[in-house]
């Protein structure tokens, strides 16, 4: 994609391109080097450099010659992110563009609306692959938060049993049982199912794209042959990630839910579209689980079709690269929201506040000033080893999530 107005320009390593939040003048062509996409929360806020560099989330680390940078932005009218020039700075080619040129360009030339459209998808698949790690290592917290709490529980019962009568053992069990690990410890006890400890972590924000198309269009489409109309009830899998699929689906009545690790990601209704990536991608393999929520009646669209319908009617082509833009935006949102309420449960339950490892610390003090038999001995050990082994899992749990964020943060090519 070339025009006359069109500059080249190199950006210094660090050179900001242009803060998230800021109206949208350029689209970028990425020639060589790479570029830094951060998110800031929250989004409206005034930012300079040393706020995105100490309060910004890295998102990405785009490379590759001709990548897109920026699309997002030109299809919304601002920004979405602070793009920044990586390590190694950056050529970019730098279009000025507005919003509504943008979509005039991909009303007439079909292959950019496809191009910007796989590149949206992409950088959707990857998020996703992303948001499921952060809900396995979420996942994980909540078992050993469970497994710590029920054993403080186990050792105060145990202590009131053995020194039961006892007035200083008693205050000490007392103080032991007004704790929040041990209301805890003993739901994980006796409830084979209790809430998270952590709190939940999810994409919690509907999807109400544009309609991809207006109700006069519908019928054209669906006459469109051959017809592929395909009715399901609430609560009936679409598809299952890992299947093989070749067809995307619009939404024509109900409602459809997009899962990953049992939990909704997205809520795409009536006009909506689900599926995109086994289309634009080029990869038959489902990223995500797809769940009626109402019953639903759905309209297949395979890749011929698709490119058959994008050939006839490029407004369908323009309606999707919007749907795919603002629920690439909603999933930055997402991703960067759960991440921190991820490490915010680290904090409370292994952090320095009231939680477990202040929990089981105090008790130990407290035994320790009474040990005067073996039995409190004994306790006191289980009561150190226990504290020792929370303050090393909360340190573990760190790691794997900065792990787990900058790796795929820095080594995606988009």
């Amino acid at each position: 994609m070339t025009t006359p107005s069109s500059v080249e320009d190199t950006f210094v390593p660090g050179r900001i391109l242009c803060f998230q939040g800021e109206p949208m003048r350029s689209l970028y062509i990425l020639r060589s080097g790479s570029v830094e996409v951060f998110y800031n929360e929250p989004a409206d806020a005034p930012l300079d450099a040393e706020k995105v560099e100490r309060l910004g989330q890295r998102l990405a680390v785009l490379r590759g010659e001709g990548e897109l940078v920026g699309e997002m932005g030109a299809l919304l009218s601002v920004r979405t992110a602070t793009l920044r020039a990586g390590p190694d700075g950056a050529v970019l080619q730098s279009i000025p563009l507005t919003r509504d040129t943008l979509e005039k360009a991909i009303e007439s030339k079909r292959s950019l609306g496809v191009s910007i459209a796989r590149t949206l998808a992409r950088r959707l698949s990857g998020n996703n692959d992303r948001m499921r790690e952060l809900l396995r290592l979420a996942r994980k917290i909540d078992g050993k938060a469970s497994e710590h709490a029920r054993k403080f529980y186990e050792l105060i019962e145990q202590t009131a049993g053995v020194f039961a009568g006892a007035p200083p053992v008693k205050k000490m069990v007392d103080a032991g049982r007004a704790t929040r690990s041990w209301s805890r410890g003993r739901e994980a006890a006796h409830s084979p199912t209790i809430e998270p400890l952590t709190r939940r972590v999810e994409m919690d924000q509907r999807v109400r794209p544009e309609q991809i198309t207006a109700q006069g269009d519908l019928g054209a489409l669906i006459d469109t042959p051959p017809p592929a109309i395909r009715e399901i009830e609430p609560d009936v899998v679409l598809f299952r990630r890992g299947d093989r699929g070749a067809e995307f689906y619009i939404v024509l009545e109900g409602e459809i839910q997009v899962e990953l690790e049992n939990r909704q990601i997205f809520l795409i209704e009536k006009g909506g579209i689900v599926g995109e990536m086994a289309v634009l991608l080029d990869e038959e393999i489902r990223t995500a689980t797809v769940r009626a929520l109402q019953k639903s009646r759905l309209l297949a669209v395979t890749r011929e079709k698709f490119q058959a319908m994008v050939e006839e009617r490029t407004w369908i082509l323009l309606r999707v690269v919007r749907i795919l833009a603002q629920r690439l935006r909603n999933s930055n949102e997402a991703l960067v929201r759960n991440k921190k309420e991820i490490a915010s449960a680290l904090e409370g339950l292994f952090g320095a506040g009231p939680n477990l490892a202040r929990d089981y610390g105090t008790f130990a003090d407290r035994v320790k000033r009474l040990a005067s038999s073996d039995v409190l001995e004994i306790l006191l050990h289980e009561l150190e080893k226990e504290h020792q082994a929370i303050l090393s899992d909360r340190e573990e749990f760190s790691r794997e999530l900065a792990a787990a964020w900058e790796t795929a943060a820095g080594s995606e090519t988009r």
